[in-house]
């Protein structure tokens, strides 16, 4: 998944995902705000929604997601949505109290490019929000999905702590996964909070993206593990497997259609075709009875006969080939 369009931001599920990553780090958002790669624009909502955002400037290399980002999610002296390259900002230095990029480092020739680029247009104080695939969790995608030609890099954490500080002199990252999983609330009595309990450490929990918060001034980053609960088992089937599965039986019902009607078809050709071999039995049998009462030889009977016989042979050719 690429681009977040019209359609799949109907889907309940990529929308909760998208959303949990920029809510993680929303109360760091301030002053004006340049989300790059911004996609169709929904994310404007969840940034414009802290008080501390006076402005949100979405930018992306894509004029379709431009258009549809203006026309749904602007709104005057707030959110904006312009045409623009992460490595080539037409920008002043300074510019910017807060930067996101989620989801873009992965599809660069040079994410250094774009690292200098940020850093130039953030204010001394600014903060740089993003997020990139987990190398492991891109490898796993490929194989059960098939490759991503968009996904130039892939990033292990070595690798992304080497970017980032190339820029900034603090570096937070965390990982960010959408995982299946069981969920207790004790409903006569009162919480204490969330507590996580592994019950198998057989599936990869790395299968997610790298999220992270850089600047060049300290920043107060709460290292808890947080839930953000989404759709249930059931509601996510209700949307992403019912569908398939009832456009798998329908396409099982049109086979089986086909199958019938290609049967009788099968059927009515056969018995066309016994007919008119039948017919040839007949002429045959009569070109043989008048042969021997020995008037075929001295008229043109016989002839016609024969020309009769190869009409109704050719008729069962061509009946063949339209078959």
């Amino acid at each position: 998944m690429e681009r977040m369009n019209e359609a799949l931001i109907q889907k309940q599920f990529l929308y909760d995902e998208h959303h949990a990553r920029y809510k993680h780090f929303r109360k760091f958002m301030h002053g004006k705000v340049i989300d790059c790669a911004c996609g169709i624009g929904y994310a404007s909502k969840i940034v414009l929604a802290n008080s501390a955002v006076d402005s949100y400037l979405g930018v992306d290399i894509s004029d379709e997601a431009v258009d549809l980002a203006s026309k749904n999610f602007s709104i005057e002296n707030e959110a904006t949505f312009v045409k623009g390259n992460i490595c080539d900002l037409e920008y002043e230095s300074h510019s910017f109290d807060t930067f996101i990029s989620m989801e873009t480092l992965e599809h660069l020739e040079d994410p250094n490019i774009a690292i200098r680029e940020i850093k130039r247009v953030l204010k001394s104080t600014g903060v740089f929000i993003g997020s990139v695939p987990v190398d492991e969790y891109d490898e796993k995608c490929e194989a059960v999905y098939g490759e991503n030609i968009y996904h130039i890099q892939r990033f292990n954490r070595k690798a992304l702590e080497t970017l980032l500080s190339s820029e900034f002199k603090y570096v937070y990252i965390g990982i960010m996964t959408r995982e299946i999983v069981s969920k207790y609330e004790p409903i006569n009595a009162e919480s204490d909070g969330i507590k996580e309990d592994i019950l198998s450490h057989k599936y990869n929990a790395d299968h997610g993206s790298f999220l992270f918060i850089c600047s060049n001034q300290p920043i107060e980053v709460d290292f808890h593990n947080k839930f953000y609960l989404a759709q249930s088992l059931v509601e996510y089937d209700q949307e992403q497997v019912i569908p398939v599965f009832n456009s798998m039986r329908y396409a099982e019902k049109l086979a089986l259609e086909r199958e019938d009607i290609i049967n009788n078809t099968e059927i009515a050709y056969q018995i066309k075709v016994r007919k008119l071999q039948d017919k040839i039995e007949e002429l045959q049998i009569e070109i043989g009875n008048r042969q021997n009462e020995q008037s075929l030889t001295k008229t043109n009977e016989g002839g016609i006969l024969r020309g009769l016989i190869s009409q109704v042979k050719q008729r069962i050719l061509n009946y063949r080939k339209k078959q």
